[in-house]
Formats: C-alpha cells, sequence, structure tokens
C-alpha cells in the first residue's frame, strides 16, 4: 500500500517510477530505493535535481518513518 501510493506521489510529478522498493529496517525506519524516468526528457540537470528534491520531500513528508530516500534517475534521452 504505501509502495503503491510513494509511486503515485512520483507519477503525480511527472515521472515513470521503473522500480521501486521499501526496505523496514525497524518498526520506525524504512529506507526506500527507486529508479525513475522524467516524461520530460528536455529539462536540464538543475531542473531534474531541484524536482526529485521536491518529491523526496514530499514523500517524506507524507511517510515520516522513510529514514532514507535514495533515487536514481534513468538516462533522460
Amino acid at each position: 500500500e504505501m509502495r503503491d501510493a510513494i509511486r503515485a506521489i512520483w507519477r503525480s510529478h511527472g515521472y515513470d517510477v521503473l522500480s521501486l522498493y521499501a526496505i523496514w529496517e525497524g518498526p520506525e525506519r524504512i529506507l526506500v530505493a527507486c529508479k525513475v524516468r522524467p516524461e520530460d526528457s528536455t529539462q536540464d540537470v538543475a531542473t531534474v535535481m531541484r524536482k526529485l528534491n521536491e518529491v523526496e520531500n514530499e514523500v517524506r513528508a507524507r511517510f515520516p518513518r522513510v529514514a532514507y530516500h535514495f533515487v536514481e534517475p534513468d538516462h533522460l534521452v
């Protein structure tokens, strides 16, 4: 359920989620790792990085137990 919600957050910001893993490290700590591809491949690197950080912050706001959120952007072209 949480993975589906995180995927939905990424999609709402214009990213295709290629893979997403949530690993529970304990009752109050979750590690999230995902690989995403922006739908708009014309964005410059600074824009992509800013948007990645915005989405990560939204995920953490919705799921405070996410202690780590690692994101790998896929090739932009």
